[in-house]
């Protein structure tokens, strides 16, 4: 499935998984909610929504990150966060914005926002 906004859209396990951009030009992944046949209605509003703010949105969600400690002792030095994307849940205004470390190719950092504001943070490798 091709959207105008978010781009080429595919059905993974049980997600679909769009491959957009910013305004910038860099790609971004943009998870989303649905079953094999298509993606929620709901969750592509949001994600159109969300891509249009991404730059902002991006911006809360690493100071978020930075201000954690835990974040903060799981990168040591291995180098800056890079925006990979975010992923709309089935929840209302609830999603998670998804970040890689530049020097470990396999770390993740996901910062979890509910109505808008950062409201949790994970790390995994």
């Amino acid at each position: 499935m091709d959207d105008p906004e978010l781009g080429r859209c595919v059905f993974r396990g049980r997600r679909w998984v769009c491959a957009s951009r910013d305004r910038a030009g860099n790609e971004l992944l943009i998870g989303l909610p649905g079953d094999r046949r298509a993606p929620a209605l709901a969750g592509l509003s949001e994600a159109r929504a969300l891509l249009g703010q991404v730059e902002a949105i991006a911006a809360s969600a690493l100071k978020y990150a930075d201000d954690d400690a835990s974040v903060q002792a799981f990168i040591a030095s291995e180098g800056a966060l890079q925006l990979d994307g975010f992923s709309v849940t089935d929840e209302p205004g609830t999603f998670v914005v998804e970040f890689s470390v530049q020097g470990w190719p396999d770390a993740m950092i996901d910062v979890q926002f509910r109505a808008g504001l950062p409201c949790g943070v994970s790390c995994a490798d």
